[in-house]
C-alpha cells in the first residue's frame, strides 16, 4: 500500500545516521540565519526615531531603506505643479532637493484711458456733437471722426492727459506696459504729411517718441515698455497711478484751409500678473519586496521659507489619503504604513493654494521607506521541505547512498537561501551598498549628460 510504502521508519542504521545529520543540518542552518549579518547595512545612516517609538536599533537585522525612483509619475492624472532642484539629492544624506511651488495663473491685460487733464493743454478738441469738452474726454475712446483733439500749424503742440488708476492697485508683478494713439493727416495735398509723437511723463521727466509723415486714414502707434523708462528698473504701481501720457502735433509744412492733424485715441496696456502659487509633486518608488512588515515612510527636511504647511498624501489606488498634515522644518517626519504592492505614491502638497502671492519652498534632505523584510521564514519553510523529501525519499529507496540526498538537499537549500536572501528587488540581485552606487553614478551621468547640451547643469 502507499501508506506504507511512504512510512516514517528507518530500516538501518545508515538511515538513521541520514536523519541525524539532516536534523544536524536544521539546526545549523537556522542558527546560521539568526546569526547572519545583515545584508543591508545601514550603519552609515544616522539613527532615525520612527513615530511610534521604535528605532533602527530595535528593527530586525533585514531592514533595507528604499528610495524614490520618480519624480514624473501621475498616477491621478492632474498635472503637477511645482518644481524640484535635484531630484537624486532625496537618496544623498546632507544634499537637498528644494521643492518650489509655481505660479498657476496667467497674466491679465488692462486697458488705461484718459480721466483728467494733465500739465499741457495745448491742442484743440472737436465732438460731433456739438457739446463743449474737455480735451482729454475727446481722446479717451476709439471713435474716428466723432471726437478727437488736432493741430493745424507747423509749430508742435501737445497735451498731457491724467489716466484712470489701474484696478487692481499695487497687487501682482507688472509684466510690461504700453502706450499708444490712433492718429491721421488731414490736408489738401495728398504729398503733405502732418508727425506726431508719443509722450510719456513720469515724475518730473517726459519721454518722447515720434512719428513721422503721418498717413491720411487713422493709424495706431505704440512703444513698448518692458521697463520703466525712468528707472530701468521693473514698473511699479505708484508709478502707473501718476503717470501722465499725451500727444504733440504738427504739419510738415504751410496749411491751406482744412489741414490738420488729428488724434482720436489715446491708451495705456498694463500687462501684469496677480500670481497663485501651488505646489503638487509625486514621488514614487518601484520594485517594492512583494512581502513586507513594519513600513514607515521616513522624510528628513531642512529649511522652510515660510509659515504654509507641506503635507504628505499617497495613493491608495482612487484617492489620496493624508498621512503627514504639517511637516516639520529640520527634523525627520515619519509615519508607519502598510504597503500592499511593488509600487507606492506619495505626493507633497501646499496648504494654501488659493490666492497665494507668496512661493514658497521647502528643503528635502531625504526620502525612503524603511521596511522589515524577513526572508528567513520563507528560508526556513523550503529548508524544512527539502530535508523532509529527502527523507523520505532515502527512507524509501534504502538502494540510494543516503550522503546523496544529504549532499543534494544542502545545496538547494543553499541555493534557495541565496535566492531569497537577495532577491529584495524584482529582478535585481544586488547589495544595499551597490544600489547605492549605481544610484549615484545614474545621477553622474545625468549631470554630464546636461553639461554636454549646454545647459550648465541639471535639475
Amino acid at each position: 500500500m502507499f501508506y506504507k510504502k511512504w512510512k516514517l521508519k528507518p530500516k538501518s542504521e545508515k538511515q538513521w545516521g541520514a536523519l541525524a545529520v539532516l536534523t544536524l543540518i536544521l539546526i545549523s542552518s537556522i542558527t546560521i540565519i539568526s546569526l547572519y549579518p545583515p545584508l543591508y547595512d545601514n550603519s552609515y545612516f544616522e539613527p532615525i526615531v520612527f513615530s511610534s517609538g521604535r528605532s533602527v536599533s530595535s528593527l530586525p537585522k533585514d531592514v533595507i531603506h528604499l528610495y524614490p525612483s520618480r519624480n514624473d509619475s501621475d498616477v491621478d492624472g492632474a498635472a503637477g505643479r511645482g518644481s524640484h532642484s535635484y531630484f537624486p539629492n532625496l537618496a544623498i544624506a546632507g544634499e537637498y532637493d528644494t521643492i518650489n511651488e509655481s505660479n498657476t495663473v496667467n497674466p491679465n491685460l488692462q486697458i488705461l484711458v484718459p480721466n483728467g487733464l494733465g500739465n499741457d493743454a495745448e491742442l484743440y478738441a472737436y465732438n460731433s456733437t456739438g457739446n463743449l469738452e474737455s480735451n482729454w474726454e475727446c481722446a479717451n475712446s476709439s471713435d474716428g471722426d466723432n471726437s478727437y483733439v488736432y493741430y493745424n500749424n507747423t509749430d508742435w503742440k501737445q497735451d498731457l492727459y491724467d489716466v484712470a488708476g489701474p484696478d487692481p492697485t499695487g497687487s501682482g508683478t507688472i509684466n510690461w506696459v504700453r502706450v499708444g494713439i490712433s492718429v491721421k493727416t488731414l490736408r489738401s495735398s495728398a504729398s503733405q504729411k502732418g508727425d506726431a509723437e508719443i509722450l510719456v511723463l513720469i515724475g518730473s521727466t517726459l519721454f518722447e517718441y515720434p512719428y513721422y509723415n503721418i498717413p491720411t486714414s487713422y493709424t495706431n502707434y505704440s512703444v513698448l515698455f518692458e521697463k520703466s523708462p525712468d528707472t530701468g528698473e521693473s514698473w511699479t504701481w505708484n508709478e502707473l497711478e501718476n503717470l501722465q501720457v499725451g500727444v504733440r502735433l504738427k504739419l510738415r509744412s504751410t496749411p491751406q484751409s482744412g489741414d490738420m492733424v488729428r488724434c482720436t485715441f489715446i491708451w495705456v496696456e498694463v500687462n501684469y500678473t496677480i500670481p497663485n502659487y501651488e505646489l503638487d509633486l509625486e514621488l514614487q518608488w518601484t520594485g517594492i519586496p512583494l512581502t513586507t512588515s513594519n513600513s514607515d515612510l521616513c522624510i528628513k527636511t531642512g529649511s522652510f521659507s515660510g509659515s504654509e504647511y507641506l503635507s504628505v498624501e499617497y495613493w491608495n489606488g482612487s484617492n489620496w489619503i493624508e498621512v503627514i498634515h504639517n511637516l516639520g522644518e529640520n527634523q525627520w517626519n515619519n509615519v508607519s504604513l502598510d504597503i500592499d504592492g511593488s509600487v507606492f505614491t506619495i505626493r507633497f502638497k501646499g496648504s494654501n493654494e488659493t490666492q497665494d502671492v507668496i512661493q514658497d519652498y521647502w528643503e528635502i534632505d531625504l526620502s525612503l521607506i524603511s521596511i522589515n523584510y524577513n526572508p528567513q521564514a520563507v528560508y526556513l519553510q523550503q529548508l524544512f521541505l527539502l530535508l523532509f523529501g529527502s527523507f523520505l525519499l532515502s527512507v524509501s529507496q534504502p538502494s540510494l547512498p543516503s550522503i546523496a540526498f544529504i549532499v543534494g538537499s544542502a545545496v538547494l537549500v543553499s541555493i534557495s537561501g541565496l535566492v531569497i536572501r537577495y532577491s529584495y528587488f524584482p529582478g535585481e540581485a544586488v547589495s544595499f551598498r551597490k544600489k547605492r552606487i549605481k544610484q549615484l553614478e545614474e545621477a553622474r551621468e545625468r549631470v554630464r549628460r546636461a553639461l554636454e547640451d549646454g545647459g550648465g547643469g541639471a535639475s
